[in-house]
C-alpha cells in the first residue's frame, strides 16, 4: 500500500507526508466510523492505514506514530467495531454448531433406517 508521498528535500531528514489519496481515503474511513455505518472490510482497511502509518513514524523516530497507535486503541475499541467483530465471530460460532447439528441429524437419519431395514429384513 503506498500512503507516502515525496519527501521534501531540504537538507533535513523529514517524514514524508501522507499521499493525497491516502489522505482522502483515511478521512473517508474515520467518517464512516464516526457515523456507525462502516463495514468490517473498511474497519480493517483503516486499521492498516493506522498501522502503516505508526510503523514509518516510528522508522523516522518521529513521535507522530504514537498518534496512529492512539488511534488503532480508539478505533479497535469503539462500540460499532467491536459489534462488528464480534457479531462475525457469533455467526461463525453459529455455522460451525449448525454444521455439526446437521452431520448428527444425517448419521442419527442414517441410522435410523439401517436398523428400519434390518427389521423389515428379519420379518
Amino acid at each position: 500500500m503506498k500512503l507516502f508521498g515525496k519527501a521534501k528535500d531540504n537538507g533535513k531528514k523529514q517524514p514524508h507526508p501522507l499521499n493525497k489519496d491516502a489522505v482522502i481515503d483515511l478521512l473517508t474511513c474515520e467518517d464512516l466510523l464516526v457515523s456507525g455505518i462502516i463495514s468490517k472490510q473498511k474497519i480493517e482497511h483503516l486499521l492498516d492505514i493506522y498501522r502503516v502509518c505508526a510503523e514509518y513514524y516510528d522508522s523516522v523516530r518521529d513521535p507522530m506514530s504514537l498518534y496512529f497507535t492512539e488511534k488503532i486503541q480508539k478505533a479497535v475499541s469503539n462500540k460499532t467495531v467491536l459489534h462488528l467483530f464480534l457479531k462475525g465471530n457469533e455467526e461463525t460460532a453459529a455455522s460451525r454448531k449448525r454444521k455439526n447439528t446437521e452431520e448428527n441429524l444425517k448419521k442419527m437419519l442414517g441410522d435410523c433406517e439401517e436398523k428400519s431395514k434390518k427389521e423389515r429384513r428379519s420379518s
